[in-house]
């Protein structure tokens, strides 16, 4: 798999995340948060992460 460059506009695209799925894409973005193409480092496919925002983390009642 090809490596990819973090990019000004999404500090997130290349990290990864629990030592299994590198972030490669950014595939939709919405209100809630922001859903990524992810390769998946263990079964050697592609997956979907989405990342809530971190404002929303920070409240209670969305977390629950």
């Amino acid at each position: 798999m090809a490596t990819v460059s973090p990019t000004p506009l999404d500090p997130w695209i290349s990290r990864v995340l629990g030592s299994r799925y590198c972030l490669v894409a950014a595939i939709g973005r919405g209100g809630m948060g922001v859903v990524y193409r992810a390769w998946d480092r263990l079964e050697n496919r592609y997956a979907v992460v989405k990342m809530p925002r971190a404002e929303l983390l920070s409240q209670s009642q969305f977390r629950e």
